[in-house]
């Protein structure tokens, strides 16, 4: 009886080892959360802007640092997209810009 007892508590607390190394810590959870939902409010913003709704960015939230990507068709565009994302960022100095400006070409 003491060796099943012995065997059932080394099962369990090794499952509960296995499980207890599955799981992500309680920060990053949070911090994961705080970079979608801040990626969502840019993305909000950008689409309800009227300078920049209607075109098309890539927005990426990474612990904090936001990164824009895309083609922008005008300077002032690429400056109100930083802008935006600047003033949806609790820091506001982190933002990544990797926008290009692309003019439109004309159909031949």
């Amino acid at each position: 009886m003491k060796t099943h007892s012995a065997v059932a508590l080394m099962i369990g607390l090794v499952a509960g080892a296995l499980l207890a190394g599955c799981m992500t810590p309680p920060d990053e959870e949070g911090l994961a959360g705080t970079d979608r939902q801040l990626e969502r409010d840019i993305v909000s913003r950008l689409s309800q802007d009227p300078v920049t709704a209607g075109l098309s960015f890539g927005v990426n939230v990474d612990n904090g640092v936001v990164t824009l990507e895309g083609a922008v068709p005008t300077e002032s565009a690429r400056l109100r997209a930083i802008a935006i994302a600047r003033g949806a960022s609790d820091e506001g100095q982190n933002v990544v810009d990797k926008l290009s400006r692309v003019d439109k070409l004309s159909r031949w």
